[in-house]
């Protein structure tokens, strides 16, 4: 497995006062793109054996790290995106056959909007504009920690009904996630 990093300044709400911008108006962030060994790029960049490309959006850099090293070595495509933002601008350039979101993120310790909820309204609402499929068509998991609790319960059915595919509590085994995978990817992956 390979990882590519990337840093990218993106519009945004700053932390960090001495930003070179100035006034604050950007958030530097950074995307990991896991590609497998096998990975060869073929026609308009479409990898040649079908795997699926995916993008997960999930705030804690180690959690992400592991899902994306697990969809890697099963023979997947993934980028890693620590907000909803990151995570859409990447939906809108590439070609993504599914989306695995957080429900609830922190930015600098502080719980923020740009969680998997407004990722997945922001993804239902667009409209057809790519020569593939659309993100509104994009099949998403919604993930979220502490379901043993009557509120994360609620909070992944409430995922569902902004449009989420699927829901998984964390922790949860590999197998489980590659078993949902294989299932809303179906030709885009390694069965």
């Amino acid at each position: 497995m390979q990882a590519v990093s990337a840093d990218f300044d993106m519009g945004g709400i700053s932390r960090d006062p001495t930003s070179p911008r100035g006034s604050g108006s950007h958030l530097n962030i950074r995307i990991q793109v896991f590609a497998h060994p096998g990975y060869k790029k073929g026609v308009q960049g479409r990898e040649t054996s079908d795997m699926a490309e995916i993008v997960i959006m999930e705030d804690d850099a180690h959690f992400a790290g592991l899902v994306g090293q697990s969809l890697t070595e099963a023979g997947h495509s993934v980028a890693i995106a620590p907000t909803g933002e990151a995570a859409l601008e990447i939906v809108m350039t590439r070609r993504i056959d599914l989306v695995i979101v957080d429900i609830l993120i922190r930015v600098d310790g502080v719980l923020s909007p740009d969680g998997g909820l407004l990722l997945l309204t922001r993804l239902r609402q667009q409209s057809p504009s790519r020569p593939f499929r659309t993100p509104r068509d994009i099949p998403a998991i919604a993930m979220a920690g502490a379901v043993n609790t009557h509120w994360t319960k609620d909070l992944l059915k409430t995922a569902q009904s902004f449009g989420a595919t699927e829901t998984l509590g964390k922790p949860f085994p590999p197998s489980h996630l590659l078993a949902i995978v294989a299932r809303l990817t179906g030709n885009c992956g390694p069965v």
